[in-house]
């Protein structure tokens, strides 16, 4: 990697970073919803993350 790709690379890992982040989220809270009582709406949200992968 050259010195000049440093600003190209660096704003590639932070979407990276966030797009990973908003999925574990997404995963979290949509387990979350199955587990306490809002199977449809969890399952929905869990079925979509897996698809978009």
């Amino acid at each position: 990697m050259q010195p000049d790709d440093v600003r190209a690379v660096r704003m590639w890992a932070m979407n990276v970073g966030a797009y990973n982040f908003a999925f574990a989220f997404g995963l979290a809270v949509g387990l979350l919803m199955v587990n306490t009582g809002n199977a449809a709406g969890g399952t929905s949200i869990v079925l979509f993350l897996i698809v978009s992968t």
